[in-house]
């Protein structure tokens, strides 16, 4: 027998095949190289930014906590120290009232004589505008006055009674009717504090 040549036949098949990878080849060659060409580079973290945000961050939130802690502190102390301003004015308000009673003592009043005319009643009210301190024994000061407003003579009277802090006190005091007498005053010229 004679050699044949034995003709090869292309398989259809493998032919596809070696196109099929070919263009497979080609077409993730190109899109590697479309993702390359469109992919965005990632942009490195950036540390400093965030380490910045942090701080002032830590630093907000101290800030805003001693702003508080000073408001708190502020307001108890300036419950003491409105506490002890009190007291203190308070101690100096007595003081004062202590000091000087006729400043907080005053006399006034009515009167009229009696039947005969020998004597005048005067109805007296003793007010005491201090606001601590009672006063006692409260001395009076009766002036006779002429027409002409010459001062004719004094005389001094004791009314023993208590006077509280923002009171009156109402009392009689029988006085001589001096001759050519127009008119009386009173004052009071001392108390003793109670």
């Amino acid at each position: 027998m004679e050699p044949s040549a034995q003709v090869l036949k292309p398989n259809l098949n493998d032919t596809y095949k070696k196109e099929k990878n070919k263009t497979d080849t080609s077409v993730k060659a190109s899109e590697k190289m479309n993702k390359q060409v469109y992919e965005v580079p990632k942009k490195p973290k950036n540390n400093n930014k965030t380490a910045l945000l942090i701080t002032v961050g830590v630093i907000g939130f101290t800030a805003i906590a001693l702003v508080i802690a000073s408001m708190n502190s502020n307001a108890s102390n300036s419950t003491k120290t409105e506490s002890f301003d009190y007291e203190s004015k308070k101690m100096s308000v007595a003081e004062i009232e202590q000091s000087s009673p006729i400043n907080f003592l005053d006399a006034y009043g009515t009167y009229n004589q009696n039947l005969l005319g020998t004597k005048l009643k005067v109805h007296g009210v003793i007010k005491n505008s201090a606001t601590t301190i009672a006063y006692k024994d409260v001395v009076i000061q009766v002036s006779f006055y002429s027409k002409t407003k010459s001062l004719l003579g004094t005389e001094k009277h004791t009314i023993y009674e208590v006077v509280k802090p923002n009171h009156t006190v109402s009392s009689e005091v029988k006085v001589p009717n001096y001759s050519k007498v127009n008119t009386i005053d009173w004052d009071v010229v001392s108390a003793k504090v109670y």
